[in-house]
């Protein structure tokens, strides 16, 4: 039904496994806290279907339910990309309720000048206000 991820960047030249560890222990901690201010006002809506969908979120994580997932994204620069799935271990580790493969998902998007493109977007971003 849902998948609740943690988005970072990794900047630091030390190993990205440590930032994908960080990002599954503060979905762990907090978790329950992101999607009740996300659903919380969702569920009064007048969409019977997903009022209740929206109303149970919470519900499923705390569970571990089959409903629910967890993912961890990590934008970083080419040269510090993982160059082996086992950088992502720590999200199992970390969830090992939510066993079926379908959920826990995790992806790094590496783009070759990184500190760059966050620049260009932060620009981007802060010209809008």
């Amino acid at each position: 039904m849902f998948r609740l991820w943690e988005i970072k960047k990794h900047t630091a030249q030390a190993v990205i496994s440590g930032t994908i560890n960080r990002a599954g222990k503060q979905l762990a901690k907090r978790g329950h806290e992101y999607l009740a201010k996300l659903s919380g006002p969702e569920s009064m809506i007048e969409d019977v279907s997903l009022r209740d969908m929206y109303s149970s979120m919470v519900d499923l994580w705390f569970d571990r339910s089959a409903k629910a997932g967890v993912g961890v994204s990590v934008g970083t620069s080419a040269s510090t990309a993982p160059h082996s799935h086992r950088s992502f271990g720590s999200i199992r580790a970390t969830f090992p309720a939510f066993a079926l493969p379908a959920q826990t998902e995790a992806i790094v998007v590496a783009i070759p000048d990184f500190a760059g493109f966050a620049s260009r977007v932060k620009d981007i971003v802060w010209s809008g206000l």
